[in-house]
């Protein structure tokens, strides 16, 4: 029940992945959190996600392949937060082909910094928090 971390203007940064909630076919590896990407072998997959920004202006998502080309993205919704209790998710999805073990990452951009819970706003229930979602299915 910890704050998400502050989401700064103007510069695309790595949203914070730090596990794996269900994986029965073993098709995705989580790096560790401090790299906060996740490696899929080579195959073809669908990947969804989600990310919440609060309080922040316009802010939107992208996919990131770090393994073939980290300069190539496939970009989430654009979306607006603003106002003292403003919170939306800027969604994604994305057909992806690895030709081998490529590590992946969400990254995130915002029009105003907000500190300690720019990149999504903590409830206090006392339980688990999940901002960062990610969907992936492989397909081949």
């Amino acid at each position: 029940n910890t704050h998400s971390g502050t989401l700064t203007q103007d510069a695309w940064q790595t949203r914070d992945l730090g596990h794996e909630i269900v994986d029965e076919g073993g098709i995705v590896a989580v790096d560790t959190p401090s790299a906060n990407q996740f490696q899929l072998a080579a195959g073809s997959y669908l990947i969804k996600w989600s990310a919440p920004a609060y309080q922040v202006g316009a802010h939107q998502t992208r996919l990131a392949d770090i393994t073939a080309d980290p300069d190539e993205y496939v970009y989430g919704t654009s979306e607006v937060s603003s106002g003292s209790e403003a919170a939306s998710r800027s969604f994604g999805s994305a057909r992806v082909v690895a030709p081998s073990t490529n590590a992946y990452e969400i990254q995130h951009y915002c029009t105003t910094t907000v500190a300690s819970s720019g990149f999504g706003e903590r409830n206090n229930f006392g339980n688990v928090l999940y901002f960062t979602l990610v969907e992936i299915y492989k397909e081949s």
